[in-house]
């Protein structure tokens, strides 16, 4: 067990029910949260030393996950915003060193406050972490590292914008992913929004492909008896607006697109992977000719939900991967890693290892790359908003396995936990992440998910649903001034 002394000042700023404990790889681990007075305690599913990770309210970013380094679990408790400081720290340090190694240049006025932050977080580890003054210090210099972090992040985004504009071969391409069920319910809505004269310049100034997804509820009411007119349709309306078209993802394991029949006799391999496969094989014959990318599956995180295990869901994307190699041979195929830094396994108790799912995707030869899904969020199927700076890292991770990188983006445009002044951050999450991936080498695309609103649901959409266009949306379409004529 690790136990942590917190100030009242930082309980009103932590949000400890999302805690979590995580390998020493960084992959979450499912851990019980206990707050007992001014004790945080964290009792990890698995023995040795790790690190602790919690989301906390940030002036910029509304929201985002802080990390300790490694910890021993001990019986005495740590002081928490000491350590947290002391993981931001060392993380800002070897970010800046693989920066540096890249061209990256710090003003001198950040080179010495780091300096500074560096000798102060070396003087507070020798003192006494009982007195209130030790307290005091590590709330002082938590939020200079802030303050630090902030200015850094600014440099080495005009750095980034900098080197992309001087970049001569093409950037990778932008596109949007058309809400499904907006599609199929709610059609002529979705068509008149996007050709409102205020929406479609910047729409068409943003974008240049689109994804759309199928729905194979929709599609096979009845085992057999394939209804294709709504993919036509929703095929067609792309093509009107000019755009690429990304085909997919052809199947979702979320429970609202698998159709009820199969749904019904879930625990038959016969049923299932059988239907699975003939509907992915029937779509592929019937549309081999349409985009330039096939995503063929997303999800897969989801499937217990559907009442099969993930292993058994990876099993049956490997195989269709495959299966529609055969049909579709000059096309791309891609994966949808949903939760791509492993938040699945923080609240889920999972036989399968995170890496073991990959290698498992990884091992296709059919497969051309992943499209990895950060959603962001607070929920257990979202990712936690992360440090803007770590995506970098996190693909240059998913690059070890030789396949090409597509990532889709979906943050939301208010925090319900947050008052009014901190709800809009979603511009600043938009521009920045989309930044990072623009200047990766092996990213090949990058996705907003979605274009709308939807009632109900979180506001992660470029569009709202009173139909006003939203700060991100122009954000985006003006990264677009980068590129290259």
């Amino acid at each position: 067990m690790l136990s942590f002394r917190f100030s009242s000042e930082l309980q009103s700023q932590a949000m400890f029910e999302h805690a979590f404990f995580a390998s020493w790889r960084r992959v979450p681990q499912l851990s019980q949260i206990e707050i007992q007075g001014d004790l945080l305690l964290v009792r990890p599913g698995i023995k040795g030393t790790g690190t602790v990770h919690i989301p906390m309210v940030h002036p910029r970013y509304g929201v985002m996950l802080r990390s300790t380094e490694t910890l021993m679990q001990r019986s005495r408790p740590y002081l928490l915003l000491k350590e947290l400081g002391r993981g931001e720290l060392a993380c800002i340090l070897r970010l800046l060193h693989e920066w540096k190694t890249f061209g990256f240049i710090p003003s001198e006025a950040l080179g010495r406050e780091i300096h500074d932050l560096v000798h102060s977080f070396g003087i507070m580890a020798t003192s006494d972490e009982t007195l209130p003054a030790t307290g005091r210090t590590a709330l002082e210099l938590f939020q200079r590292l802030d303050a630090m972090g902030m200015h850094l992040v600014d440099q080495y985004f005009e750095q980034v914008v900098e080197a992309l504009q001087k970049k001569q071969s093409p950037l990778p391409p932008l596109g949007i992913f058309l809400d499904r069920n907006v599609a199929e319910e709610s059609f002529e809505k979705f068509h008149s929004v996007l050709n409102n004269k205020l929406v479609r310049p910047v729409f068409d100034e943003a974008f240049q492909s689109v994804a759309a997804p199928p729905s194979w509820k929709s599609v096979e009411r009845l085992p057999g008896k394939f209804h294709w007119e709504p993919v036509d349709r929703y095929f067609k309306f792309v093509e009107q607006l000019g755009k690429k078209l990304v085909v997919g993802p052809i199947l979702s394991f979320k429970p609202d697109s698998v159709p009820q029949w199969v749904r019904e006799k879930i625990d038959s391999h016969e049923t299932f992977e059988e239907a699975a496969v003939r509907y992915t094989v029937e779509f592929a014959k019937r549309y081999a000719r349409q985009g330039s990318h096939w995503i063929i599956a997303a999800d897969f995180f989801s499937s217990p939900e559907c009442g099969f295990s993930i292993g058994r869901g990876v099993a049956l994307i490997c195989d269709l991967i495959r299966e529609v190699k055969y049909t579709i041979r000059d096309k791309d195929l891609l994966v949808t890693v949903d939760q791509p830094c492993g938040d699945y396994y923080r609240t889920n108790d999972c036989p399968l290892p995170f890496i073991a799912i990959v290698e498992s995707l990884a091992s296709v030869r059919s497969l051309d790359g992943f499209l990895l899904d950060l959603k962001l969020g607070m929920e257990p199927q979202e990712t936690l908003p992360r440090n803007p700076m770590l995506l970098s890292r996190l693909l240059d991770q998913w690059g070890i396995w030789g396949k090409k990188l597509f990532v889709s983006l979906s943050v939301p445009s208010q925090w319900s936990i947050l008052d009014d002044s901190q709800k809009q951050v979603q511009s600043e999450w938009a521009r920045q992440l989309t930044l990072t991936c623009l200047a990766k080498q092996n990213v090949h695309g990058i996705f907003w998910n979605p274009l709308l609103d939807v009632s109900g649901k979180q506001s992660t959409g470029l569009i709202g649903i009173d139909g006003q266009i939203k700060l991100t949306f122009h954000q985006i379409a003006s990264l677009r001034k980068l590129r290259p004529c």
